[in-house]
């Protein structure tokens, strides 16, 4: 509870205290690191991208540091799944002391499974949306979306890079269906 409270102070002054660096639409600030592919996937060079949770960081445990604040305020975008604890946790806070920046939340526009069938707004939900292929192409369809309306004259060639990517996801899930086996399980692991 104190160290919620914590956070609540330090985001509290972050928004009083005025900082010469206003949001730059170059910044994007992801949860977490599969949402960077998709950007850099679709953007290239074109954006700078902050990740809340770093490589090797456990979302379980996940606090916002100092640093990483600094960073999100000079983001002109947020997104995130919606669906993890810290996020869920953060939301509120990022919306209220950084205005400027446009917040997406990647599940609302998803197919979202949950584990025991009583999912409350997405409590409950497997957070593993990316390996899902149809979430994947809208994930790739909102992130392109996105970097669209930052920088419309890119429009182009971002249509093409998603397009491309969407084509290798539909490839990658033509090939499952064809070759693996449907009484076949899968185990999702996060190494430690």
């Amino acid at each position: 509870m104190k160290l919620k409270l914590l956070i609540v102070l330090l985001f509290s002054l972050c928004g009083c205290i005025k900082s010469p660096n206003q949001p730059d639409i170059n910044n994007i600030t992801v949860s977490i690191l599969p949402l960077k592919y998709f950007v850099d996937k679709i953007g290239g060079d074109d954006f700078n991208v902050n990740i809340m949770v770093p490589p090797g960081a456990s979302p379980e445990t996940f606090e916002l540091t100092t640093m990483q604040m600094k960073q999100f305020a000079l983001s002109k975008t947020f997104i995130t799944l919606g669906l993890l604890d810290f996020e869920v946790a953060n939301d509120v806070m990022i919306k209220e002391n950084f205005k400027e920046a446009d917040y997406i939340s990647l599940a609302d526009s998803m197919d979202v499974k949950c584990h025991d069938n009583s999912c409350g707004h997405h409590h409950g939900a497997d957070p593993h949306v990316w390996l899902s292929f149809k979430n994947s192409k809208i994930i790739a369809e909102q992130i392109t979306r996105r970097l669209i309306e930052l920088k419309p004259d890119k429009q182009q060639l971002y249509r093409q890079r998603a397009d491309s990517l969407i084509d290798r996801i539909s490839k990658l899930h033509e090939y499952a269906l064809n070759n693996v086996k449907k009484d076949r399980a899968f185990l999702i692991y996060h190494p430690s």
